[in-house]
Protein backbone atom coordinates (compact mmCIF):
# COMPACT_ATOMS: atom_id res chain seq x y z
CA UNK A 1 0.00 0.00 0.00
CA UNK A 2 2.81 1.82 0.93
CA UNK A 3 4.56 1.99 -3.17
CA UNK A 4 0.93 3.06 -4.07
CA UNK A 5 1.20 5.96 -1.91
CA UNK A 6 4.69 7.31 -3.71
CA UNK A 7 3.70 6.28 -6.59
CA UNK A 8 0.62 8.33 -5.82
CA UNK A 9 3.08 11.77 -5.41
CA UNK A 10 5.00 10.74 -8.28
CA UNK A 11 2.26 10.70 -10.59
CA UNK A 12 0.98 14.50 -8.62
CA UNK A 13 4.08 15.94 -8.90
CA UNK A 14 4.49 14.93 -12.50
CA UNK A 15 1.18 16.27 -13.78
CA UNK A 16 2.08 19.85 -11.36
CA UNK A 17 5.23 20.00 -12.60
CA UNK A 18 4.21 19.77 -16.33
CA UNK A 19 2.39 23.19 -16.50
CA UNK A 20 6.40 24.87 -15.08
CA UNK A 21 8.52 26.15 -17.57
CA UNK A 22 12.07 24.52 -18.60
CA UNK A 23 15.53 25.96 -17.79
CA UNK A 24 16.79 27.87 -20.55
CA UNK A 25 20.33 25.30 -20.06
CA UNK A 26 21.21 23.11 -22.37
CA UNK A 27 20.50 19.36 -20.83
CA UNK A 28 24.50 18.82 -20.99
CA UNK A 29 25.67 22.02 -19.23
CA UNK A 30 22.87 21.63 -16.32
CA UNK A 31 24.50 19.22 -13.66
CA UNK A 32 20.88 18.86 -11.93
CA UNK A 33 19.99 17.59 -15.64
CA UNK A 34 23.08 14.74 -15.90
CA UNK A 35 22.05 13.79 -12.03
CA UNK A 36 18.78 13.21 -13.21
CA UNK A 37 19.33 11.21 -16.04
CA UNK A 38 21.62 9.00 -13.61
CA UNK A 39 18.91 8.39 -11.47
CA UNK A 40 16.59 7.57 -14.67
CA UNK A 41 19.22 5.02 -16.05
CA UNK A 42 19.65 3.13 -12.80
CA UNK A 43 15.53 3.27 -12.87
CA UNK A 44 16.19 1.26 -16.27
CA UNK A 45 18.73 -1.29 -14.68
CA UNK A 46 16.73 -2.01 -11.49
CA UNK A 47 13.36 -2.56 -13.76
CA UNK A 48 15.46 -5.09 -15.30
CA UNK A 49 16.00 -7.21 -12.49
CA UNK A 50 12.24 -6.17 -11.16
CA UNK A 51 11.14 -7.72 -14.60
CA UNK A 52 12.91 -10.88 -14.50
CA UNK A 53 11.30 -11.70 -10.97
CA UNK A 54 8.35 -10.12 -11.71
CA UNK A 55 7.67 -12.79 -14.87
CA UNK A 56 8.61 -15.45 -13.24
CA UNK A 57 5.85 -14.66 -10.76
CA UNK A 58 3.84 -14.12 -13.65
CA UNK A 59 4.03 -17.54 -14.80
CA UNK A 60 3.42 -18.57 -11.05
CA UNK A 61 -0.07 -16.59 -11.12
CA UNK A 62 -0.64 -18.01 -13.95
CA UNK A 63 -0.55 -21.92 -13.14
CA UNK A 64 -2.20 -21.32 -9.62
CA UNK A 65 -5.14 -19.96 -11.83
CA UNK A 66 -5.72 -22.49 -13.73
CA UNK A 67 -5.26 -25.40 -11.57
CA UNK A 68 -9.22 -26.05 -11.97
CA UNK A 69 -9.68 -26.28 -8.30
CA UNK A 70 -10.58 -23.63 -5.86
CA UNK A 71 -7.62 -21.32 -4.67
CA UNK A 72 -6.51 -21.54 -0.70
CA UNK A 73 -6.33 -18.18 1.00
CA UNK A 74 -2.55 -18.02 0.38
CA UNK A 75 -3.05 -18.39 -3.21
CA UNK A 76 -5.54 -15.68 -3.52
CA UNK A 77 -3.41 -13.51 -1.45
CA UNK A 78 -1.01 -14.06 -3.78
CA UNK A 79 -2.76 -13.74 -7.00
CA UNK A 80 -4.10 -10.74 -5.15
CA UNK A 81 -0.90 -9.13 -4.34
CA UNK A 82 0.13 -10.06 -8.11
CA UNK A 83 -2.44 -7.86 -9.18
CA UNK A 84 -1.99 -5.12 -7.66
CA UNK A 85 1.67 -5.20 -8.65
CA UNK A 86 0.71 -5.09 -12.00
CA UNK A 87 -1.17 -1.86 -11.82
CA UNK A 88 1.62 -0.58 -9.91
CA UNK A 89 4.17 -0.96 -12.51
CA UNK A 90 1.57 -0.44 -15.29
CA UNK A 91 1.02 3.05 -13.93
CA UNK A 92 4.77 3.02 -13.52
CA UNK A 93 5.57 2.50 -16.78
CA UNK A 94 3.16 4.97 -18.22
CA UNK A 95 4.16 7.70 -16.48
CA UNK A 96 7.92 7.47 -16.98
CA UNK A 97 9.63 10.63 -18.23
CA UNK A 98 12.93 10.79 -20.25
CA UNK A 99 15.79 13.44 -18.88
CA UNK A 100 15.71 15.52 -22.40
CA UNK A 101 18.76 16.13 -23.91
CA UNK A 102 20.53 12.39 -23.09
CA UNK A 103 20.35 9.70 -25.30
CA UNK A 104 17.82 6.90 -23.52
CA UNK A 105 18.53 3.23 -24.08
CA UNK A 106 16.35 0.39 -22.18
CA UNK A 107 15.48 -2.90 -23.94
CA UNK A 108 12.19 -4.07 -24.72
CA UNK A 109 11.03 -7.53 -24.80
CA UNK A 110 9.72 -7.47 -28.48
CA UNK A 111 12.12 -5.35 -29.97
CA UNK A 112 9.75 -2.45 -30.57
CA UNK A 113 9.92 1.06 -29.39
CA UNK A 114 6.45 2.15 -28.67
CA UNK A 115 6.33 3.70 -25.43
CA UNK A 116 5.54 7.32 -24.11
CA UNK A 117 8.62 9.06 -23.01
CA UNK A 118 7.09 12.11 -21.92
CA UNK A 119 9.91 13.99 -23.30
CA UNK A 120 6.97 16.90 -23.52
CA UNK A 121 6.76 17.71 -20.13
CA UNK A 122 8.62 21.00 -19.17
CA UNK A 123 10.08 20.23 -16.22
CA UNK A 124 12.86 22.63 -14.49
CA UNK A 125 16.23 20.46 -14.07
CA UNK A 126 15.41 20.54 -10.31
CA UNK A 127 11.68 19.03 -11.03
CA UNK A 128 13.13 16.93 -13.03
CA UNK A 129 15.69 15.26 -11.08
CA UNK A 130 12.93 15.11 -8.19
CA UNK A 131 11.02 13.48 -10.48
CA UNK A 132 13.26 10.76 -11.54
CA UNK A 133 14.29 10.33 -7.32
CA UNK A 134 10.54 9.48 -6.72
CA UNK A 135 10.55 6.99 -10.15
CA UNK A 136 13.72 5.26 -8.56
CA UNK A 137 12.18 5.58 -5.44
CA UNK A 138 9.23 3.60 -6.57
CA UNK A 139 10.57 0.85 -8.98
CA UNK A 140 12.70 0.43 -5.75
CA UNK A 141 9.95 -0.34 -4.02
CA UNK A 142 8.44 -2.58 -6.46
CA UNK A 143 11.59 -4.56 -6.64
CA UNK A 144 11.85 -5.05 -2.75
CA UNK A 145 7.97 -6.68 -2.90
CA UNK A 146 8.95 -8.61 -5.93
CA UNK A 147 11.97 -10.50 -3.97
CA UNK A 148 9.73 -10.94 -0.80
CA UNK A 149 6.91 -12.35 -2.45
CA UNK A 150 9.97 -14.88 -4.52
CA UNK A 151 11.23 -15.98 -1.69
CA UNK A 152 7.70 -16.39 -0.20
CA UNK A 153 6.18 -18.50 -2.93
CA UNK A 154 8.92 -19.39 -5.26
CA UNK A 155 11.71 -20.69 -3.18
CA UNK A 156 10.57 -23.44 -0.88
Amino acid sequence: MRYLITLSIFITLSFLFSCAGSSSESAEQDPQLTQANILHLEAMETEKEFKKIFNELENLKNSIQVQGRELNEEEMSFVDMMGRMDKVYATWLSNRIEVPGFEHAHDHDDGHHHHHHGTDVQLTPQQMFDVQEESLKTMNGMLERAKVLYERHLIK
